[in-house]
C-alpha cells in the first residue's frame, strides 16, 4: 500500500500499527455522518437553521505536522464555522 510505503521512506511512526483498520472501517460505514459528504453537507445543516456558515477544507495543511499529515491522509480535518445571524 502506498502510504504505508510513505511511513517507511519518511521514517515516520505507524500511529496505528496494531489496530484492525478492517474492524475501524466497518464500523465508521455504519455511522450516519460517514455517507455525507463533508464540510458540504455541514454548511448546509448550519445554512437550513438560519446560519451563516463558511468551510475551510484544507485548515490540515496550516495545523498538521509532517507526520499528522502522512498518518491521517485518509481522514482530512476541515474546519467549519457558523454564526448566528441577527434578528
Amino acid at each position: 500500500m502506498k502510504q504505508f510505503q510513505n511511513f517507511e521512506e519518511e521514517n515516520i511512526h505507524y500511529w496505528t500499527g496494531r489496530t484492525d483498520v478492517a474492524a475501524m472501517e466497518a464500523i465508521a460505514r455504519q455511522t450516519l455522518l460517514s455517507e455525507k459528504q463533508r464540510p458540504e453537507w455541514d454548511l448546509t445543516v448550519l445554512r437550513v437553521a438560519g446560519m451563516e456558515a463558511k468551510a475551510d477544507p484544507e485548515i490540515w495543511k496550516a495545523v498538521w505536522t509532517k507526520e499528522e499529515r502522512i498518518n491521517n491522509a485518509s481522514t482530512p480535518m476541515f474546519l467549519v464555522e457558523g454564526v448566528k445571524k441577527d434578528a
